[in-house]
């Protein structure tokens, strides 16, 4: 799991360095791309402002693809703090 992870941080590190945006734009863009759900909360207005920017780039098809392959199809919860962005959510 470990080694995973470290693989996916390093796929989104590149990208997001190619495409000049932060992880959550690329994320919800892939998000987005996909028509998969996403549930974003803040109540910071910068961050409001940066989550509608995602509308305003593509990710292209060789960096979708790589993002593809990280996908392990298990919904996850992911925060600064206090969540464990490896753990599955809890089947319902």
């Amino acid at each position: 799991m470990a080694a995973i992870k470290e693989e996916a941080q390093q796929v989104i590190s590149d990208i997001v360095l190619q495409l000049q945006v932060t992880n959550a734009q690329l994320l919800l863009r892939w998000v987005l791309h996909h028509n998969y759900a996403a549930l974003v909360k803040t109540t910071k207005s910068f961050r409001m402002a940066e989550n509608l920017k995602i509308f305003e780039f593509e990710i292209p098809t060789k960096y979708i693809a790589q993002l593809d392959r990280l996908n392990q199809d298990q919904p996850i919860a992911w925060a600064t703090a206090g969540l464990d962005p490896m753990k599955s959510a809890p089947t319902i």
